[in-house]
């Protein structure tokens, strides 16, 4: 638990998997065995190359009373890993019946001071903020503002305690998520809110989300003022902090930034009158990207496979391989058949017009598609 409290999650992980190889599958003895699984479940959403958390979580659930603080801590966690992996079928039901049940709970709470308390508050903004997002994946742009509204109500009204210096700290993930959410729709709001949240994110109590957010204002910023260049450099810095983390996915995703603002850094060049001239840059992109997923030993799931089919899909059109750029938009649209909005219409604009693309674009709420354009999702996160 030390390793997760202080944001070692690599370290966490291998201690876990030492004392935890073969729990799966074993009736659990006690309910400390359990405890040990959670935490080792933690390290892995943040560095499991294989993304095996889903399991853990699904395992604690199924040996778990259901009306025990592990259960919600657990299914909480759970919803969470099946939002990121674009497991959709029928989460925002079961997120928001958890909800409801943890609730209830909260109205029980005797004493704000204790560890159970902040444990279960910590599992009721994890399925609340959820259910936010996976709003926000199907394009129900005002129904995740009424849940982020509903949070903020429900943080003021959280007593003065032991625990407000982390409460405070998980409001401002809040407006980051939020920021995530609305950053299609009103960019330069999304971007005010990140630099709001990196400010008050505290170094000692929340280091992984403050550098996933400075990450998030530079790309963002970049893609509003076109400062490519100054983007490239930072983003490779803190590429090489999350690597030597261990941080895997947000390793990946930041490599995906990175690769993004070189092209549209090439592609916003007056003399570059079409994506031909981006050809020359495309093997030594897929052989960064390629070298990384084999530094990281990814195995790309869900958001992440999304992700980086998108980037590849947009350097096998510059390649002139349609049929190669068409397969990969076919699947991403299977993974995100559940989703809506936004992210839906620019996979399936680009795949209708694969052969007529001439040049690539941000994708923005409410912007005129055009059919020689290919759209980048401002959404790498």
């Amino acid at each position: 638990m030390t390793y997760i409290d202080r944001g070692h999650y690599k370290s966490a992980m291998l201690y876990g998997s030492i004392f935890c190889f073969d729990m799966l599958g074993n009736t659990p003895a006690y309910k400390s065995t359990l405890e040990t699984l959670f935490y080792y479940g933690i390290a892995l959403i943040h560095c499991d190359s294989q993304r095996r958390a889903i399991e853990v979580f699904t395992y604690i659930k199924n040996n778990t009373k259901s009306n025990e603080l592990l259960y919600f801590r657990a299914s909480a966690e759970l919803i969470n890993n099946k939002y990121s992996r674009f497991k959709l079928d029928g989460l925002l039901q079961e997120a928001i019946a958890l909800k409801y049940d943890i609730s209830e709970q909260i109205k029980c709470i005797n004493s704000e001071n204790i560890l159970t308390t902040h444990q279960l508050r910590i599992a009721y903004s994890t399925c609340m903020n959820r259910i936010m997002m996976i709003y926000f994946l199907l394009g129900e742009y005002s129904t995740a503002q009424n849940i982020y509204d509903e949070y903020q109500e429900y943080h003021l009204n959280i007593p003065v305690c032991l625990y407000s210096e982390k409460y405070n700290s998980m409001f401002f993930e809040w407006k980051m998520d939020y920021a995530r959410g609305i950053g299609i729709q009103m960019p330069e709001k999304a971007l005010e809110l990140d630099r709001i949240c990196f400010d008050n994110f505290s170094d000692c109590i929340d280091f992984r989300r403050k550098l996933l957010c400075k990450i998030d204002s530079i790309f963002l910023g970049a893609i509003q003022e076109g400062c490519y260049d100054h983007a490239i450099k930072e983003l490779t810095g803190f590429e090489k902090q999350l690597q030597a983390q261990g941080i895997v996915s947000e390793t990946v995703k930041t490599s995906i930034r990175i690769v993004y603002c070189r092209l549209m850094k090439y592609a916003t060049i007056p003399d570059f009158k079409d994506l031909s001239y981006l050809k020359p840059f495309v093997e030594k992109i897929y052989t960064e990207l390629f070298s990384m997923q084999l530094e990281t030993h990814l195995l790309a799931q869900g958001r992440t496979a999304y992700l980086l089919n998108n980037l590849l899909a947009v350097l096998s059109v510059i390649k002139d391989d349609w049929q190669a750029a068409s397969e990969i938009l076919k699947c991403n649209l299977k993974l995100i058949k559940f989703c809506g909005g936004e992210y839906r219409k620019i996979s399936e604009h680009n795949l209708s017009n694969i052969k007529k693309v001439k040049k690539i674009d941000w994708y923005f709420h409410g912007k005129n598609m055009h059919s020689d354009t290919y759209y980048l999702d401002i959404r790498v996160w």
